[in-house]
């Protein structure tokens, strides 16, 4: 909760956060091939079009937070 009430008063986006935290009440752990799928798959098509982009635009946006 704090986290997010961080980042709004950062003022990162024009429009209030509207992401909601929850207690996890079910979880199911993914099969063993799922696992690490990005690391593991960076070169396929959905890996390197959509997801590093987006892993690049976070790192960009938010380079004060990472270690």
């Amino acid at each position: 909760m704090e986290l997010l009430k961080n980042l709004e008063n950062e003022r990162i986006w024009n429009d209030s956060i509207v992401t909601t935290i929850e207690p996890l009440i079910n979880f199911y752990e993914a099969e063993n091939y799922h696992h690490d799928y990005y690391r593991n798959n960076t070169q396929k098509d959905y890996c390197s079009l959509v997801i590093t982009p987006k892993i690049d635009k976070f790192k960009k946006i938010f380079r004060d937070y990472l270690k």
